[in-house]
């Protein structure tokens, strides 16, 4: 009994968020939460980028973690387990909480230029992957908006399918639901960051870099803000209330 609380007791507290967060996510993702049958365009969730800024991502990462640290407790060894949980929890960025991504970096940099750079560096990485999935996004969008502009134009004209125009009208529902979900966790993303760096208390000298990855991820995630807004307007508009049978 006592080696397993002494081996309990070297795995991090993130390992029991990531449990918590994995099972219950599980419970709550799948096909179903769009309803009716409609789903987003497949760009939004086929390919690499899909998956760096999505709730489902992330609890796919956690789980990968708690299932980590089950299999270096079991194994046995010195810091086996918390090695394993160090490593699968680092994978998973900051995206899991400033306080759990710091821990982390702490326990692998004993000096705060180390943690601050190291830090810089996944910013970087995370920029990357906001740009690639930002090139997802606003190809739907560019598309979407034509169907708007069709949509309004058949509108105003009182001309179209009714029918048809609904079923159009869910689809770019759908692929909203996805874009604000993706749009929000970015948000989170950056902001995260923005309080680990906080809570390094590395001097102005020290957090420099970092800063500026920051302020390029945060410019890229309002870009891309600008342009949905346009585009949530424009759906906005669209009311085929107008439209007589």
């Amino acid at each position: 009994m006592s080696f397993l609380a002494q081996k309990w007791k070297r795995i991090p507290v993130a390992l029991m968020v990531a449990c918590s967060v994995a099972i219950s996510g599980c419970a709550s993702t799948g096909s179903s939460m769009l309803g009716k049958g409609v789903r987003p365009d497949p760009r939004l969730t086929q390919g690499n980028d899909a998956k760096f800024f999505s709730q489902s991502g992330l609890e796919a990462c956690m789980m990968g973690a708690a299932a980590g640290a089950v299999v270096g407790l079991l194994a046995g060894g010195k810091n086996k387990g918390t090695a394993a949980v160090v490593g699968a929890v680092a994978a998973c960025g900051v995206a899991m909480g400033a306080n759990y991504y710091l821990d982390v970096r702490r326990g692998q940099y004993q000096n705060t230029s180390d943690q601050l750079k190291a830090m810089g560096d996944d910013i970087k990485t995370d920029t990357q992957k906001v740009q690639a999935r930002s090139n997802s996004i606003k190809a739907v969008m560019a598309d979407d908006k034509r169907k708007l502009e069709r949509l309004q134009s058949d509108i105003t004209a009182k001309t179209g399918d009714q029918a048809a125009a609904k079923k159009e009208l869910a689809q770019i529902d759908a692929n909203i639901g996805v874009i604000k979900k993706d749009l929000s966790n970015m948000k989170n993303v950056a902001d995260q960051y923005r309080q680990a760096g906080a809570q390094t208390r590395g001097s102005a000298k020290e957090t420099r870099e970092m800063q500026q990855q920051l302020a390029a991820l945060e410019t890229k995630i309002a870009q891309l803000n600008k342009e949905a807004d346009s585009y949530f307007a424009l759906r906005s508009a669209i009311d085929l209330g107008e439209q007589k049978a």
